[in-house]
């Protein structure tokens, strides 16, 4: 059988709560599909340590404990993507905080630059310190 009692509670009261979305959101996208998310701490976490980070991209779902601040991500293929990272504490899960990422197809390498010496009378001693005018 359960009793009921009045409980008074004298002094400040710390209520935990789900923390604020994590901040300062950020992708750096490399060639060959691969996105580097990073983030910081959420300014408020509500009387409760971060246990979790929940990172979201183009289907893939990523979770980080609480000291990790940097996530990556492979095969994403050209387009536009959203980043959703959410913090996580006891008390529950933040909002997101969104990112726009875009991947774009990657560059060709550039062709090396091929010489024939013998053609201009010159020798590999007399280039060495040559600078060549490259084309932009």
């Amino acid at each position: 059988m359960l009793s009921r009692r009045r409980v008074t509670v004298r002094g400040p009261v710390a209520v935990m709560k789900a923390p604020s979305p994590p901040r300062n959101v950020a992708v750096a996208t490399r060639n060959g599909g691969k996105a580097i998310v990073t983030f910081t701490a959420p300014r408020y976490l509500h009387h409760g340590a971060i246990t979790r980070y929940i990172v979201k991209l183009a289907g893939q779902r990523k979770l980080v404990d609480g000291a990790t601040h940097t996530v990556q991500f492979r095969g994403l293929t050209k387009g536009t993507y959203r980043v959703k990272v959410y913090a996580r504490n006891k008390a529950g899960r933040s909002r997101p905080n969104t990112e726009p990422v875009v991947m774009s197809r990657a560059k060709a390498a550039a062709k090396p630059l091929t010489l024939k010496l013998g053609m201009l009378g010159w020798n590999v001693r007399q280039l060495q310190n040559v600078l060549l005018p490259t084309k932009s």
